[in-house]
């Protein structure tokens, strides 16, 4: 399940930066998402995810109110 998620994320983050859409915006959507989804207690998952975007000031914002 938690790797469906994450390969779901990895197509998602190709697909925007191949459309040059705002990464950002579209990542902290899907972060918000998977934090109502509950998925996000798993901090391992999150970092990764973070390393993999290179982390901007609004992620640091979403870690202070998991």
């Amino acid at each position: 399940m938690l790797v469906l998620v994450v390969l779901v994320l990895l197509v998602l983050v190709l697909l925007v930066m191949l459309l040059g859409v705002d990464v950002g915006n579209v990542l902290l959507e899907a972060l918000v998402l998977l934090d109502v989804l509950g998925v996000l207690g798993q901090l391992g998952v999150l970092m990764f995810l973070l390393s993999l975007v290179g982390g901007g000031a609004h992620f640091v914002l979403v870690l202070g109110t998991c």
